[in-house]
């Protein structure tokens, strides 16, 4: 997986460096992430710690004397440290990649980061591939890992249409409980040294939430499209066209469905879906004849996605039978 963080800051207090590689280096002693301490000098800028958690990469906790988040990979790793200069601007951000630490270290690094930024940073800005950092939600974390079996069954989707191999283990389900969790751990030994709070953007995420969907969406219409063709479908055809949605809740069923009856489709609800999608309810049913060809398709699931967005719920794709 390649899902990374992005991060840049400024500290509070620049002579607070020393306090906070102090904390950091307790923490990673109580959590057992190893460190690697970073000292200035006439030709080292910075002073701090890389901090390797299991499975990732290195986390860059580097300042300048301005207290400064500066990324020293330029002048840690090269033979010729001192013909290096230092540039704020084109050194500010930071990445990590994290995708192969799996989410439960994830998610134990974004709360390491926020319990930092809280207590030592006047301004600090993560971009979290995971959607994390921004929502709190563990949930999402894991399936932007593949570790939820929604992402399982999407993976299964496109593969079986395309005639792949379908995944066949799905993850057991999480114990909030279990005692290995580093992402819990971490969350207890930050309470103990006085926590952090969070606020989630909830614009940010559902904007987020709607343009990813909708991307997702395409890609999967293409495909079925592709499908459709070679089964002797053209694109100049008009086909009805079977959908699919999920709902949470029955009241965001019970709209959706009346918004897609009022486009002249037939629609059909049912109670919670029986499969390993738990309390869901399943609203689908058939377009009129849409023409199959890719923009026409292109166009109708995007009102899909974006139907879906505005009722709450969740469009899961559409099907039709070649004649």
């Amino acid at each position: 997986m390649g899902l990374s963080i992005y991060y840049h800051g400024n500290l509070r207090d620049p002579d607070a460096t020393e306090a906070l590689i102090t904390d950091a280096i307790d923490i990673c002693h109580e959590i057992g992430w190893r460190y690697f301490p970073i000292h200035r000098s006439e030709i080292m800028p910075v002073k701090g710690l890389f901090i390797t958690p299991d499975g990732s990469e290195s986390i860059d906790l580097t300042f300048l004397t301005n207290g400064q988040l500066y990324n020293a990979v330029h002048v840690v790793f090269t033979r010729h440290p001192e013909q290096e200069i230092v540039n704020e601007e084109k050194h500010r951000w930071i990445s990590t990649k994290t995708g192969y630490a799996g989410s439960d270290t994830h998610m134990a690094i974004i709360k390491f980061f926020r319990y930092l930024n809280q207590k030592y940073f006047s301004e600090f800005e993560l971009k979290d591939d995971s959607l994390y950092w921004e929502s709190n939600d563990a949930e999402n974390c894991r399936h932007r890992f593949g570790e939820s079996i929604e992402s399982i069954e999407m993976i299964n989707k496109t593969r079986g249409l395309m005639g792949q191999e379908l995944v066949e283990e799905y993850p057991d389900d999480e114990d909030e409980d279990d005692p290995e969790s580093i992402s819990d751990d971490m969350e207890e030994l930050l309470m103990r040294r006085g926590g952090y709070s969070f606020t989630p953007n909830r614009e940010l995420l559902e904007e987020i939430e709607k343009r990813e969907s909708i991307g997702i969406q395409k890609t999967m219409s293409s495909v079925v499209l592709r499908q459709l063709y070679t089964m002797g479908m053209n694109e100049k055809d008009k086909r009805q066209v079977e959908f699919f949605f999920y709902a949470d809740h029955q009241d965001k069923a019970n709209n959706l469905a009346i918004a897609l009856s009022r486009l002249g489709y037939a629609v059909e609800k049912s109670e919670p879906s029986a499969s390993k999608r738990k309390n869901l309810f399943l609203v689908s049913g058939s377009t009129t004849e849409i023409k199959m060809d890719s923009n026409h398709i292109s166009e109708w699931t995007i009102r899909m996605c974006e139907l879906a967005h505005h009722e709450g719920c969740t469009f899961d794709g559409w099907g039709t039978f070649s004649k």
